[in-house]
């Protein structure tokens, strides 16, 4: 239920969810005799995962496999120099198994380094930055509310990367000896 309260649900709200959550597979459990307290992905979005494991012919697969197949992530990370990746809110849940440590995990795999956009970033989660990601930035450039972030994602959003990549390109020609002293 941690995603909910990044979602804005109070610690009321997520003990009311997750009785809910709780009942609904009990209910299956009487109802279809399959037991889906301790899937793994069962409460996703809702208990959704877990529905689609006992009423339809599925396979559950990480969100971040999908992505990467239909993208043909792997192809592209082949001849990349740079990986960007993002997501709302970069926090300790972000790193166990959401799609930005997804592309994070492919793009070391081909040696590329990984910049980190998020419209927030938790306290503590920079000490991360080594070999594989290079940086982590916030899209708030000055204190600001939440619903102003989100308001002004889309300006926010491109000037931060705007300046990752004038930053990247600098270096560039720095490691490339194109800037004299």
């Amino acid at each position: 239920m941690y995603s909910a309260r990044k979602k804005g649900a109070t610690a009321a709200h997520v003990k009311v969810l997750d009785q809910g959550l709780t009942h609904w597979a009990d209910m299956v459990a009487d109802t279809t005799g399959s037991y889906l307290h301790d899937c793994p992905g069962a409460g996703a979005a809702g208990g959704i995962g877990g529905a689609f494991q006992v009423f339809f012919p599925s396979e559950m697969k990480r969100g971040i496999e999908v992505v990467q197949s239909y993208s043909r992530l792997d192809k592209h990370l082949k001849d990349a120099d740079i990986v960007v990746t993002g997501e709302g809110r970069i926090d300790s849940q972000s790193l166990s198994g959401k799609t930005p440590m997804g592309v994070i995990e492919a793009a070391q795999k081909h040696g590329v380094p990984t910049v980190i956009i998020a419209g927030a970033v938790e306290e503590g989660i920079t000490e991360l930055i080594g070999d594989s990601i290079v940086s982590i930035h916030s899209i708030a450039n000055r204190p600001m509310s939440v619903e102003e972030s989100i308001a002004n994602a889309s300006d926010l959003l491109a000037f931060t990367a705007e300046q990752i990549i004038r930053t990247y390109f600098y270096q560039t020609k720095i490691h490339q000896g194109g800037l004299s002293d």
